[in-house]
């Protein structure tokens, strides 16, 4: 019996020798496997953000980012412009000086090359704003006419901002 218990002893250990070799191989695989899955994330991410550039997607959405802030300061000043109306006695004069404020905050943006002086224009029109609406109150009701005006002087300056912000927005490069 001491025969077949030896046997047995040497055949587990052959099988734990076997099933340690087996183990390590198919470690080795699997860390394989995961250093290949890891580059493969890493080339699809790299290829999807060098698609992303190739389309302009960084651009477009500074662009966008800074047409919805170029409207937002417009209405801002629009809102600002109509509740400072109200408040003073001479309506249409006072109506008037806002607009003219409003003419030249836009003749500036349109002479902005970069996106450093749209923000400081739209950060200086904004403060006036701000103004205009605590001394207005309630807001003035404009007419079809004055409407229009304010209207086309936003739509001006948010054009003006979003070709200041292109011209300062690198650009991709040419293949």
């Amino acid at each position: 019996m001491d025969m077949a218990y030896r046997g047995d002893v040497e055949a587990l250990e052959a099988r734990v020798a076997a099933l340690s070799v087996d183990l390590a191989a198919r470690v080795r695989e699997r860390d394989e496997t995961v250093r290949l899955l890891e580059e493969a994330r890493a080339r699809a991410s790299a290829e999807a953000f060098i698609a992303d550039l190739d389309a302009g997607g960084p651009a477009r959405r500074r662009r966008k980012r800074l047409r919805i802030a170029a409207i937002a300061a417009g209405l801002t000043m629009i809102i600002g412009g109509l509740l400072a109306y109200r408040v003073r006695s001479h309506h249409d004069h006072r109506l008037e000086d806002a607009m003219r404020t409003f003419e030249r905050f836009t003749a500036e943006m349109c002479q902005c090359n970069d996106s450093t002086c749209a923000s400081r224009v739209t950060s200086d029109m904004t403060r006036w704003g701000t103004e205009m609406e605590k001394e207005w109150q309630p807001p003035p009701k404009l007419d079809d006419a004055q409407m229009k005006r304010a209207t086309d002087l936003g739509e001006r300056m948010a054009h003006c901002m979003s070709k200041a912000i292109s011209a300062s927005a690198p650009q991709p490069p040419i293949e």
